[in-house]
């Protein structure tokens, strides 16, 4: 080629550059980088800087350093291509467009989403002004936006994002197409991390449906969409309209993944919380143990699936009331947790919230308290208020509220119980984790009368005992 074109650097630029974004699409980063670079130091040298030609292959060089995972060095060619076709083409031209989106994207995968949001909005502005609202571009510009406030934890400023995106596709490409799919799934999630369980369950039910008919069952889309859905109804306490969707998914991953797949024996675990959530704690039994045994053989000890599926067994053990055998689990996932270095603080977390929370089922207050204040410590410094699981806070608060209420310090476990309920009765925590806490409120007034009567705390207990008859009668599990 060198010697064919040599005297033609702009024709040579070209099926360089056409080779170097083949060998990019197909995966060949390592040598794309050689007619890349050559691409681009040929339309500098032929064309300028300023070139749409030169502007092209710059970007396509950022293209190519993103996709190799060298991000700080692809941030300097997008800006660069951005700042060029702003110059020659304008704010509203598609390709200034484009480039809002690829700043956009490159920020918030850096993390830095107060920096990728202007070019976020740039970009969905502009399309609106240049290609209406319900071109599919303008949508995904949409869908973007939401997909960034998300991240930012700004949940009720994403859902407009979101509906406007999935109302438009539905207009515009028909119910049934793959990206609307997409957007019904982005809805559900949206609705779901606000705590509005009922209305994600409706857009997943929706998806399911569509997916299966769309993309059939075994298709990778309907399988997860199965797994969200039992995931919420799970949160809900409706554990018999999971259990079909538990298990299809086990079944489906046995027969398209095999039993030694990471993911077949989660499948497992999920079955088990299932029945278990039931009471149905024998049939449950031998899912856990296997999940268990399962994920130890394939992922050693000390994997955090592991660890889950110990606690799970640890869970039903105590159900079973075979409180010793549970404990000796829980302890085990605890002291496991922090010898890992540098240990994962919200697995730590986790495990001390789940071996207090089994000491104040036994009325061991004082021993539970020291792990249920960890738990909390923990949690409110790796959690702000506005993460997605912001919830788990306020469950470690109001199982510190049990440990304190049970050793006679009312005042100061009224402060953490109510507190907490009114959080989690607003978050995605789902309704078991609130009647607990509910029940945490009632057992602390009913204390407390008995301990100092005649102060209206047994109005107070049976204010609080009339909201869990409100749960029994919403068929609420225990």
């Amino acid at each position: 080629m060198d010697l064919q074109f040599a005297d033609q650097p702009v024709v040579q630029a070209q099926l360089l550059q056409t080779m170097a974004k083949t060998l990019r699409v197909l995966g060949l980063l390592d040598k794309a980088i050689e007619p890349q670079q050559r691409a681009l130091a040929l339309r500098r040298g032929a064309l300028g800087d300023q070139h749409a030609d030169t502007l092209a292959s710059i970007q396509e060089t950022g293209y190519l350093q993103y996709a190799r995972g060298a991000f700080a060095e692809a941030e300097p060619y997008y800006r660069a291509a951005l700042d060029g076709v702003r110059r020659t083409l304008g704010d509203g031209h598609p390709r200034t467009l484009d480039g809002f989106s690829v700043m956009c994207g490159l920020k918030q995968s850096h993390g830095r989403l107060d920096q990728a949001e202007p070019f976020c909005r740039q970009a969905l502005d502009g399309r609106r002004r240049t290609l209406g609202s319900d071109h599919p571009d303008t949508l995904a510009a949409s869908d973007a936006m939401a997909y960034l406030l998300e991240a930012r934890g700004q949940l009720a400023e994403a859902e407009p994002y979101c509906r406007e995106a999935l109302e438009g596709r539905r207009r515009v490409l028909g119910e049934d197409h793959p990206t609307t799919l997409g957007s019904i799934g982005h809805m559900a999630d949206v609705l779901r991390a606000q705590g509005r369980l009922a209305e994600a369950t409706d857009h997943y039910r929706d998806l399911l449906a569509r997916s299966r008919r769309v993309k059939g069952d075994e298709h990778a889309d309907t399988l997860n969409t199965l797994v969200n859905l039992n995931v919420v109804l799970q949160s809900m306490g409706r554990y018999a309209e999971a259990e079909p969707y538990c298990r299809e998914l086990l079944e489906s991953r046995r027969r398209l993944l095999g039993s030694e797949h990471p993911d077949t024996p989660m499948s497992l675990d999920e079955l088990g919380s299932v029945l278990r959530g039931q009471g149905q704690l024998v049939e449950a039994e031998p899912y856990h143990r296997a999940a268990m045994e399962s994920r130890r053989r394939l992922l050693g000890d000390d994997h955090p699936h592991v660890l889950v599926s110990a606690r799970n067994m640890s869970l039903l053990l105590q159900l079973q009331g075979r409180y010793e055998e549970a404990e000796a689990h829980y302890r085990e996932v605890l002291e496991t947790q922090r010898r890992h270095t540098p240990p994962d603080e919200a697995a730590v977390a986790a495990a001390a919230a789940s071996l207090g929370a089994h000491l104040l089922k036994q009325s061991r207050f004082a021993e539970a308290e020291p792990l249920c204040r960890e738990a909390l410590v923990i949690r409110e410094r790796i959690l702000t208020a506005d993460h997605p699981n912001a919830w788990l806070r306020h469950n470690a608060a109001s199982l510190l509220g049990g440990a304190v209420a049970g050793q006679g310090r009312f005042s100061e476990a009224e402060r953490l119980l109510l507190d907490a309920f009114e959080a989690l009765n607003h978050s995605p925590a789902g309704a078991v984790r609130q009647r607990e806490a509910l029940e945490r409120i009632v057992e602390l007034y009913e204390a407390w009368n008995q301990a100092e009567p005649g102060q209206g705390h047994d109005t107070h207990a049976a204010e609080w005992r009339s909201r869990l008859a409100d749960l029994d009668a919403a068929g609420v599990p225990r």
